[in-house]
């Protein structure tokens, strides 16, 4: 009984999750079908958003589908529907469908034309997006409620026009964009679009991942530039940007990778998440007096970033002793970096993503610092020295996360935590000096790759660090020999020296 027990919950956990993942009520022909009434189906995945996609060539979705003896309208194509059809190349959407859900065809990067019939009235988040055949968009009359990134990232738009009878919006002046007629906001462009003279307010992921647009002029009187406006524009090379604007959003320029300047007026006060990440060709940036925010993070990845320079009548931030970096002056914080830059002693702490991507070979931070804060120096490809100051007591989230030529690292004594992904994808790790004498807290993904390194630890903790959970995954754990936990040279304090230091060959044999 006691086997056939565990026999039937053995079949249950293999039977479940297939169960849980199906996402259709029945199946006719080629296409998936899910129930939204007593007489109405939408269009369903085959497969949970992940998955392969079953959905391939040229599909005609029909008005009606009888299952069971039972007619039923198709009035919709529901969330996910074509999610990663990747060889799917054409649609046939019947004028049955009212919605077109969220992501419904994105990523179907085959399909180079769509035909949306004049009964549909919902197109939802995403539900083109990332199309990349897609060549010419017609919004029909019906259409009165268009979500935002619905046609996002679409790289190959050459034309967009909407139905001059459609209430909600227009493609005046044939612009090749779509327009929110009431407010005049630009929600979607493509890289043929000009903008009218009456448009000057944009909507998030306007442009995004227009890989044809290379150059653009915002009009005067615009005020802001949104969330992810020119996001992966990738050969875009020269923006203009207006002395109205008064704010640049939330990786409104992530990924345009093309531009090496970007001038920002005396106008904009606030710079928002993530805005300049990966312009990996940006070679120069000036911080105007003006501002008085600037998110946490947004240069990381600006590898060619050479010079980074504030106004010195900015009352919020500065680039003291030509440091070649932006430091918040109320908090002493370095909140970004160049190649260039040369942390100053007056420093106090290093924000997150600060030196993120940065493309020096070594860095040394001065022992004013108190506070590293998460991704500080994660993804700096070429980095293969760094000195920690003594001051600091936490290693924070992934502050070294993906240096893969970091060669060696000592942690200094009064560290207690090192914080989850440390020191992830250093492969070229091969030496830990870690001087606590009490091994500090620490996960299994801290040292992920690096366990093969030798650490060496003070004399009398190494029982401590063999024990620990952790810590005791390494290879090879050396004990320091010397005054005092591994002060070998006499210097006073315990360092990279020490480990070298011809006194302490001994120390460097392995713990049996």
């Amino acid at each position: 009984m006691k086997k056939q027990l565990l026999l039937l919950i053995a079949l249950m956990a293999i039977l479940l999750p297939a169960a849980a993942a199906r996402t259709y009520d029945f199946k006719e022909g080629v296409l998936y079908y899910s129930f939204t009434s007593d007489s109405t189906v939408e269009v369903a995945p085959g497969v949970p958003p992940g998955y392969t996609s079953p959905y391939r060539g040229d599909i005609v979705i029909p008005e009606t589908v009888t299952h069971e003896g039972t007619e039923y309208t198709i009035t919709r194509v529901g969330d996910y529907a074509f999610y990663g059809s990747y060889s799917l190349t054409s649609i046939v959407i019947p004028n049955t469908v009212t919605y077109i859900g969220t992501s419904s065809f994105l990523r179907c990067v085959s399909l180079t034309s769509i035909d949306i019939p004049n009964s549909v009235t919902h197109i939802n988040v995403s539900a083109f997006s990332e199309c990349r055949g897609l060549k010419h968009l017609y919004i029909p009359s019906s259409v009165t409620n268009i979500t935002v990134t619905a046609f996002a990232k679409c790289p190959g738009l050459e034309s967009i026009t909407v139905d001059e009878a459609n209430p909600v919006y227009d493609s005046r002046e044939n612009c090749n964009a779509v327009i929110e007629t009431a407010t005049n906001i630009m929600i979607q462009g493509c890289q043929n679009t000009v903008i009218p003279e009456s448009v000057k307010t944009f909507g998030q992921y306007v442009f995004a991942g227009v890989t044809g647009l290379t150059s653009f002029v915002i009009p005067e009187g615009t005020t802001r530039i949104p969330n992810y406006m020119f996001m992966d524009c990738s050969n875009l090379t020269y923006v203009e940007i207006p002395n109205t604007v008064k704010s640049i959003e939330s990786a409104a320029f992530e990924g345009c990778s093309s531009i090496h300047h970007l001038d920002i007026p005396n106008s904009v006060w606030s710079i928002g998440w993530d805005t300049f990440v990966n312009m990996t060709s940006l070679e120069s940036f000036y911080v105007p007096s003006s501002v008085t925010y600037i998110n946490e993070g947004c240069f990381s990845g600006c590898s060619a970033l050479t010079s980074l320079t504030v106004a010195s009548d900015n009352q919020y931030y500065d680039s003291r002793d030509n440091c070649n970096a932006i430091i918040e002056t109320a908090t002493n914080k370095l909140m970004a970096s160049s190649q260039n830059t040369v942390i100053p002693s007056t420093v106090t702490a290093i924000g997150y993503s600060a030196f993120s991507g940065n493309v020096m070979t070594s860095i040394d931070v001065p022992n004013n610092v108190t506070s590293i804060e998460r991704y500080a120096f994660g993804h700096c490809p070429n980095l293969t020295k760094a000195t920690l100051p003594d001051s600091i007591t936490t290693i924070e989230e992934a502050t070294f996360y993906q240096c893969e030529m970091l060669q060696s690292i000592t942690i200094p004594a009064l560290v207690t935590s090192i914080g989850d992904n440390g020191f992830r994808l250093c492969y070229a790790l091969n030496q830990v000096v870690s001087l606590p004498i009490v091994p500090p807290s620490l996960t299994q993904y801290t040292f992920a790759e690096s366990y093969g390194a030798t650490l060496f630890v003070p004399n009398e903790s190494v029982e401590a660090y063999r024990a620990h959970q952790y810590w005791g995954k390494f290879s090879h754990i050396v004990p320091f020999i010397g005054a005092g936990p591994g002060d070998v040279d006499g210097d006073g304090s315990i360092g990279i020296n020490d480990v070298h230091h011809p006194r302490h060959a001994v120390g460097r044999q392995l713990i049996p």
